[in-house]
């Protein structure tokens, strides 16, 4: 029971060394763990394997996530 934000980009972001955390209709998404106290973007406490579900909060309904770059 734990809830995280995942961070998507518009663009190329150069200062980001992190992997994606997981895939959203194949765009990488980078998680940032407010709960973390060393949070930064790429970092979470939880692994990607123990993700359940995604909301958008834009949409307001659950999306399809993969774990790899095509679903």
């Amino acid at each position: 029971s734990h809830v995280f934000v995942l961070v998507r980009f518009s663009r190329d972001y150069s200062g980001l060394t992190e992997l994606p955390y997981l895939f959203i209709d194949g765009e990488p998404c980078y998680a940032l763990d407010p709960v973390d106290p060393e949070a930064r973007i790429g970092r979470c406490s939880a692994s990607p394997q123990e993700v359940e579900r995604v909301f958008s909060v834009r949409g307001k309904e659950l999306v399809r996530f993969s774990l790899e770059e095509s679903i």
